[in-house]
């Protein structure tokens, strides 16, 4: 298993789902996004060019087993874009989702 992005953003035409990872097994593409209103994480294939629901239960687990020893899916960090995760502490009140 590959990480190819870890960087934080949301999808496309998006305010609700929040980019976490993308991932290769070196055949098939994944993407982990998550839900910012209900916390929720989803593990989905992409390697049709959308995203599309996994079948193999222990697919989703062996990649979700990867992206936590990659600490991606540490929960403890805000789910929130990078553009505003790191702007200037002075300017963290002013966040409004």
């Amino acid at each position: 298993m590959k990480l190819l992005n870890s960087n934080r953003f949301y999808l496309p035409g998006q305010t609700e789902f929040l980019h976490l990872a993308s991932v290769s097994d070196g055949v098939r593409e994944y993407i982990c996004f998550a839900n910012v209103h209900n916390q929720k994480v989803y593990i989905e294939d992409i390697s049709n060019g959308s995203p599309s629901f996994i079948e193999d239960d222990f697919l989703v687990e062996s990649i979700a087993d990867f992206l936590t020893r990659k600490k991606v899916l540490d929960l403890s960090k805000p789910l929130l874009p990078d553009d505003i995760w790191y702007r200037n502490p002075n300017e963290v009140g002013k966040i409004s989702i």
